[in-house]
């Protein structure tokens, strides 16, 4: 139930300011500064450079508590025996935390002269790194005369002034202010009220809760309204500090901090916790109070838009169609949101599972459930098998799934289903063979299959029957099935061998969640009331990570053309993976249809058009601005009767054609011959739709090499003397009738006008190919999958 959404970083930009002061210390005047300060930063280090020189062994521990828990640390030891753990981008934002950073002081008191030289020290010409002041001097008597501002050098480190001084910490349009109070107007600041404990831009990053909103106009110079406030030096006891979150999210990347207190979503969402985080999680608990989970999404990896929305264990949409509404979030600023009332959609079981292993209640993420069930799966597959009961069982399910692909007369599929038939002169073994039941002597293209050894053929018949059960009530263990949500209905029997009727699966309760917000930083809440009621599922979930990991190997095993199995065993993935297979590299990479769609997404960045026919024509159309000799898509072509061919040759490979003894077109996939000549892709396979095809071919054979595509038998100067073919009437039939008209009688004395006869000069059946021999695949399938 994901939305994601992203927030821009503001960048501050700096100038070469001149170096010269532009007021000297005197009598208490009314001043009012503005200090943009630089302090060193390790930002510019690479990282080896940054562990080795920059970070010291006590940030580097207290780094490391913040990223680990303690038990873990204890538990593996070897895993911070060096620096290998240290993911850079952490350690960067973790020291930007616990320095100054780019912040602006903004000084608004009456300074006395002694206070000067101490706040800003005399200029230092060996200094090389300067900051920059913005001072604005204000005239008494003169309050209606806006004051000219001048810019002066500091150095990068202020050292500590003597005169003690309060400060207040807010931000206003993206840059964090340091405001300094005078000591001797303390009475004339008006005591800021407090601000709502939790906000809809999370403490940068964690640094600490939320802060307080001052209610004097005088306290901001811009007139961009305050984005997020901080606690300030002088903020009251009693604030609710963000604490490391005990919750378990089962992921090493994710670290969540949380603000224990009421807080307000709206007026009429309302929670007692507020837990922050900087990835987004698989999987979300139920917690167990009210509570909201406010996810940073400002980096630049989640600025894209999931289309899917990945909504296969919740009903409803992602919100996409509400029109964005606003709402005022934690601290009253209005932001677009998402709104979406979300419904687990539950599993589906078996109806002859053990009710124990479903019957739970589940708020935290927990894998133990889920333990039990695979425990229970392994149990049952090794029983699988055990009896002959389970042996005939087992036979059965693997028969009954299988069906006939015998085509009549007219083309028409069968519609038979497998049965037990009994051989004419019997055997050795068995007396019966499993065929088809619309079999008989004149349609004989059905399959058949001989009984295992193993297989009680008396059991099996009990099965085979109408009764479907064992006539003596023998029955197969305890199943253990559970399906997912995202297959439901579409299977809807378990596959679990039975010794008596398919078991229906039964879908287990429906839970409701409470309403999500999710704005530019997602805010999601759920409903206490309403625990899952079912064990937990796989750990299945694909982060934006192992998403992006997955494109890569995908990239660097060619994108146009792949497959999921092509990819999976390209080197460059067991390279790009550190080693391991994908479904070792995370568990949600075992499945194949998720990793098609990942596929699917890298291919249609190339071909924007998609990947079937209307795709392939955009392409002939780019390539026909090639020279001939580059073009790789020769012909694409709609027949009369709306078929549709697409021919595809290398130009330099079809000089071969004219070279070779015979040739060998071959529908059905078995490429077994040293060179393919070309690839013919087509959607018909009747005499008209062949005949078509050979005619193509012998115009883009001409119109490539120059010469036409003749045989030897029929015509002078040809070269070829037999055509391979797969002894497919059809596709004989139209080779004779797109070669008939090449036939010169003077020369061959092959008068017959009919292609039957036609047929036995050039035809041969398909053989085994010599490395001699050229090859032309006609692939009689065309889908949404060309690319």
């Amino acid at each position: 139930m994901h939305t994601w959404g992203a927030a821009r970083h503001d960048t501050v930009n700096t100038a070469v300011m001149p170096s010269n002061l532009p007021f000297a210390a005197g009598t208490g005047v009314n001043q009012f500064f503005s200090f943009l300060l630089f302090p060193p930063t390790p930002i510019a280090m690479d990282d080896a450079e940054l562990l080795a020189n920059f970070v010291t062994m006590g940030q580097l521990l207290e780094f490391r508590s913040l990223q680990f828990m303690a038990a873990f640390i204890d538990a593996n030891p070897v895993i911070f025996a060096n620096t290998g753990w240290v993911h850079p981008g952490q350690l960067r934002s973790f020291l930007a935390s616990k320095s100054l950073g780019c912040f602006r002081i903004r000084i608004r008191a009456k300074i006395r002269a002694q206070f000067l030289p101490q706040l800003v020290p005399q200029l230092d010409p060996n200094l090389s790194s300067w900051g920059t002041i913005s001072v604005k001097t204000e005239v008494p008597d003169a309050s209606c005369v806006k004051p000219e501002r001048s810019i002066i050098l500091l150095p990068p480190r202020l050292r500590q002034p003597a005169v003690p001084f309060r400060t207040r910490n807010l931000v206003e349009g993206g840059t964090d202010i340091i405001e300094i109070l005078s000591s001797d107007d303390e009475m004339e600041v008006e005591t800021s009220p407090r601000a709502t404990l939790a906000s809809s831009d999370p403490p940068e990053p964690f640094s600490g809760p939320s802060a307080p909103a001052s209610s004097s106009p005088a306290a901001f110079d811009s007139s961009d309204p305050p984005q997020h406030l901080e606690l300030s030096d002088d903020e009251p006891e009693g604030s609710a500090p963000m604490a490391l979150s005990e919750t378990e999210w089962y992921n090493p990347d994710i670290i969540s901090r949380v603000i224990i207190g009421p807080a307000e979503i709206n007026r009429q969402n309302k929670v007692r916790r507020v837990e922050y985080l900087t990835e987004i999680p698989s999987y979300f608990p139920v917690f167990r109070e009210p509570t909201a989970i406010v996810i940073d999404m400002r980096h630049e990896k989640f600025n894209f838009y999931d289309t899917d929305g990945n909504q296969e264990s919740w009903s409803t949409s992602s919100g996409g169609g509400d029109h964005h509404p606003t709402f005022l979030l934690f601290n009253g600023t209005k932001v677009k949101c998402r709104r979406a009332r979300h419904t687990c959609n539950g599993y589906y079981r078996c109806s002859e599972l053990d009710p124990s292993l479903v019957n739970v209640t589940r708020f935290e993420i927990d894998t133990s459930t889920r333990a039990k069930v695979i425990s229970a799966e392994v149990v049952t597959r090794l029983a699988e098998g055990d009896t002959p009961e389970k042996l005939v069982a087992a036979f059965h399910r693997v028969v009954m799934s299988r069906k006939c692909k015998a085509r009549d007369h007219i083309g028409a599929p069968c519609d038979g289903h497998p049965k037990m038939i009994r051989r004419i002169n019997g055997s050795l073994r068995k007396a019966h063979f499993i065929g088809c039941s619309s079999w008989s002597r004149t349609w004989r293209g059905h399959p058949a299959d001989s009984i295992p050894d193993n297989i009680d053929e008396t059991l099996l018949g009990e099965l085979m029957s109408p009764q479907g059960a064992f006539a003596s009530g023998s029955t197969t263990a305890e199943c253990s099935r559970i399906g997912s949500s995202r297959v439901g209905e579409r299977q809807p029997f378990c596959v679990r061998p039975r010794s008596n009727a398919p078991s229906p699966l039964q879908n287990l309760h429906d839970n409701i969640c409470s309403p999500g917000f999710f704005p530019a930083h997602a805010c999601v809440t759920f409903n206490p009331a309403k625990p899952h009621t079912h064990p937990m599922g796989p750990m299945i979930k694909i982060t934006l990570d192992v998403k992006e990991a997955y494109r890569k190997c995908v990239r660097a095993a060619g994108v146009l053309g792949t497959t999921v199995q092509r990819v999976d065993d390209a080197p460059t993935t067991l390279l790009l993976l550190n080693g391991q297979s994908p479904a070792m590299y995370h568990p949600s990479l075992h499945r194949k249809r998720l990793k098609q769609g990942l596929i699917r997404d890298e291919k249609l960045k190339i071909s924007p058009e998609g990947l079937g026919v209307a795709a392939i024509y955009a392409r002939h159309v780019r390539d026909l601005k090639l020279p001939p000799e580059e073009r790789y898509i020769q012909s694409v072509i709609t027949t009369p009767d709306g078929r549709v061919l697409i021919i595809t040759m290398v130009p330099y490979l079809a000089n071969l054609v004219h070279v070779a003894r015979t040739v060998q077109v071959d529908t059905t996939f078995g490429r077994t011959v040293v060179l393919t000549l070309g690839r013919i892709y087509t959607d018909g396979a009747d005499h008209p739709h062949y005949k078509c095809l050979f005619d193509e071919l012998q115009k883009v054979i001409s119109r490539l090499t120059g010469k036409n595509l003749r045989f030897k038998r029929f015509s002078r100067g040809g070269n070829l003397v037999t055509m391979g073919v797969d002894r497919e009437a059809a596709q004989v039939q139209g080779a004779c009738d797109s070669f008939l008209p090449t036939n010169e009688p003077e020369y061959s004395g092959i008068i017959t006008t009919e292609p039957d006869e036609f047929a036995l000069f050039f035809e041969k059946p398909n053989l085994p190919q010599r490395p001699t021999e050229t090859h032309i695949d006609v692939i009689d399938t065309i889908d949404n999958g060309l690319l």
